[in-house]
Formats: C-alpha cells, structure tokens, sequence
C-alpha cells in the first residue's frame, strides 16, 4: 500500500465552519494563558531562542499529527471495554446482540428511559463485537468496513443534510 503521506489530496469543496475565527481566538486565549503563565505577553529579545523553542513545539506538534492520524485508522468506541471482547467468540457476541435486542422488544414504550437504557446496552453489545473481531483480524480490517459502510450510505445520499 503506498504511503498516505505522499498520496496527494483533492480540491476542497464548500466546508460547514470558518477556521480563521477560531484560530484568531485560540491565539488570544494562548497570550492570555501565556500572561497568567509568564507575567508578560510574547516579546522580541526575551532571552530565550525562538528557532528552538519553535523546532521543539514542532517536533510534539508531528508527534501529536501523527498519533491522531494512526487513532483516525482505528474505530473509535464509545464505550469501555467489556471482558466480553476479549472472552466470547465472534459467534458468542453475535448471540449477545440478539438477546440485547431482544431485550429491546421486551422493554415496553420507545419513550420511557429503560427502553433507551436497552437500546444503549445493545449498542455497547455491538462495540464489543467490534473489539472482538479488531482483536482477531486487526483494527485495519474494522476500519475497511466502516469505511465501506459509509461509502455504500454515502453514495446513497444518507448523508445528505
């Protein structure tokens, strides 16, 4: 598989939220931070080198880039992990799922809180399904599907708001 680093991106496209905005009042809020950390703003001559101060942020900035980028390739679960993913089979979890959604079916009113209390376990049910199966084939391979999944519900225009 060729390196996604030197894999080209394409031509945005019409995004939801300006970034300047943001930047500008992350910035504002680092000098602040900065004042109440230092005493002072940011200034010229101030004893320190800036070259190194700002080639050692660099280096934690690529190492904070890259780890997102290697999480960005792994499912991210909302829920602990259970000994479940680590104990059932694949077959084990899939029977589990049932009897959660069973459960759903038993749990009376779709508006009372145990119905969304069943309808949240069945979901962590299905997560450690997940992690079983990432444990089994890899992270790499649950994130193919996934993936899969939301090209196939893409192009069906589910994402469409």
């Amino acid at each position: 598989m060729p390196n996604p680093a030197a894999k080209p991106q394409p031509m945005p496209t019409t995004g939801q939220q300006d970034v300047l905005p943001e930047v500008i009042a992350d910035l504002q809020a680092r000098d602040a931070f900065g004042v109440k950390k230092y005493g002072t703003t940011l200034q010229t001559r101030n004893g320190r080198d800036p070259l190194m101060d700002a080639y050692q942020e660099s280096l934690d900035q690529t190492m904070y880039l890259k780890q997102a980028i290697l999480e960005r390739g792994q499912p991210a679960y909302n829920w602990p992990e259970t000994k479940f993913a680590r104990e059932n089979t694949l077959l084990d979890q899939v029977a589990h799922i049932l009897s959660e959604a069973d459960e759903i079916a038993e749990a009376g009113p779709w508006v009372t809180i145990p119905m969304h209390k069943e309808i949240a376990d069945l979901h962590h049910s299905i997560e450690t399904f997940w992690r079983n199966l990432a444990r089994r084939v890899g992270h790499e391979y649950v994130a193919t599907v996934f993936q899969a999944v939301e090209d196939k519900n893409r192009a069906r225009g589910y994402y469409d708001l």
